[in-house]
């Protein structure tokens, strides 16, 4: 056990010098990092000299960690290592072990933030909406066309069928999204999105509320969500959300009940928020270009790929007018 004392000792003290990368962009966060890691290593060295009958092998992770520090992962699990051994010679008090539970939520909290800015940066060019309504095309053959003509992200859309039903098909589009790097979310279903292993959720106006839908999703799985005016995309801004919808752009029959945003709308959301925005609603090969000049990141279709004769192709042409737009 002393041996194991000086191994997470030693890994903590050659990570100070990285915690100071960590949370650059939190100066309170990485102030209590470096803090309560001096605390711990000082603790640490109390029972260096105590060698218990019962051996303890240090977990993987730790064991390969023999340059330091290297991910925020590896140091949330690296001070929990801590504060078990700790607990187990008593060192802490029940006080200062909660205090370094709520400080362990804050480090996973601000690491999975930057695990979705990361992701959020792969919403950029054409976004397709699978609606089984709106295609005679099995849905997996239509994805890979659309992902070799050069889609980025595929959205699944079904607002008829039962979510196991959907499961079926969101397991192998997830999949699929993987092999070519793209991002791939679902609609409405913040479970179904947990249950497929996709990159997150889009939900409207009237769906599950950001707050909520981060509950139930994996804490790095993306949010994003639909917008007809400035006040409701700044309030999906302020709740979270790593994305923004706004549409829609052009009169559209993909969708009952579509609210008009237009090009202004579009024109003043992006004056007021830094992360990626996707245009929707009524978008071709005729004004995409216009679209994206106005200052979407990314454009999503429906009709314009789907009820193509050739998705590829028609995903190419729209690539092609996106990438010559930007």
């Amino acid at each position: 056990m002393a041996e194991f004392a000086k191994l997470l000792s030693d890994t903590l003290q050659k990570s100070l010098s990285d915690l100071k990368d960590f949370a650059t962009d939190s100066p309170v966060l990485s102030q209590d990092l470096q803090d309560v890691t001096e605390l711990i290593v000082l603790h640490l060295q109390s029972i260096m000299d105590l060698n218990p009958q019962k051996s303890q092998s240090p977990s993987p992770v730790i064991a390969s960690l023999d340059s330091g520090f290297i991910g925020s992962t590896d140091l949330i699990e690296v001070i929990n290592h801590c504060v078990s051994l700790l607990v187990t010679y008593r060192v802490l008090d029940l006080t200062m072990v909660e205090n370094l539970r709520k400080l362990m939520q804050r480090v996973s909290h601000h690491a999975d933030r930057k695990v979705r800015m990361a992701l959020s940066k792969k919403i950029k060019g054409l976004y397709v909406i699978l609606d089984p309504e709106f295609t005679d095309s099995n849905p997996i053959t239509l994805a890979e066309a659309c992902l070799k003509g050069g889609a980025r992200i595929i959205q699944w859309r079904d607002k008829v069928r039962d979510k196991g039903e959907q499961l079926k098909y969101c397991e192998p589009l997830a999949a699929l999204c993987s092999t070519y790097e793209a991002v791939f979310l679902v609609n409405d279903h913040a479970d179904l999105a947990v249950a497929c292993g996709a990159s997150g959720l889009h939900v409207g106006q009237h769906d599950l509320p950001i707050p909520i839908a981060r509950q139930v999703l994996i804490s790095d799985q993306l949010i994003g969500n639909s917008n007809a005016t400035v006040g409701e995309a700044l309030k999906g801004k302020e709740e979270g959300v790593d994305y923004i919808a706004v549409g829609a752009m052009f009169p559209t029959l993909s969708k009952n009940n579509t609210r008009p945003a237009g090009l202004e709308t579009l024109r003043r959301v992006r004056e007021m928020v830094d992360c990626p925005i996707v245009a929707i609603g009524g978008i071709n090969e005729e004004n995409v270009q216009q679209v994206i000049k106005t200052g979407a990141d990314s454009v999503a279709v429906i009709s314009a790929v789907t009820k193509s004769k050739d998705p590829k192709e028609a995903t190419k042409r729209l690539v092609g007018l996106i990438d010559r737009a930007q």
